[in-house]
């Protein structure tokens, strides 16, 4: 059962990836996946998402860590919400401790990146989310 849910993590990955290129307009054959390098699950109220870490590498031959947040059954692009490259002062972090604070933290860091919202903001709101999950 582990094998078949690692497939199916890593072809929802894979799907992220695929939305990403097409979001920013890069070629397929440009950003080739690597390797999964966690999956969590993210409860929000009465919603559920999955959390993905993984290894891509890029047609300049660097290896790039990304996030996603998915639906938890994703089949489509439809099914992410989103997916991005972590900046390199994230991959030490998230790479050696994938925990609700970190991914919790990127996730607010590229929801407020993606909708212009400065980065003093984010900070704050990545901290006010860790806050509210280290409680439960």
């Amino acid at each position: 059962m582990e094998v078949l849910k690692g497939k199916r993590d890593v072809k929802i990955a894979k799907i992220a990836l695929h939305a990403y290129a097409k979001q920013n307009n890069i070629p397929a054959a440009e950003l080739e996946f690597v390797e999964l390098k966690g999956s969590s699950f993210f409860h929000e109220g009465r919603k559920e998402y999955r959390h993905y870490n993984f290894l891509v590498k890029c047609s300049d031959g660097t290896t790039t860590l990304f996030f996603a947040e998915t639906c938890p059954c994703c089949k489509e692009d439809s099914g992410i919400y989103l997916c991005c490259p972590l900046e390199e002062n994230d991959n030490g972090s998230i790479y050696t401790n994938i925990s609700r604070f970190f991914v919790n933290a990127l996730v607010a860091k590229s929801v407020a990146w993606n909708l212009g919202i400065p980065l003093l903001l984010t900070i704050s709101v990545a901290i006010g989310i860790s806050v509210l999950y280290s409680q439960i």
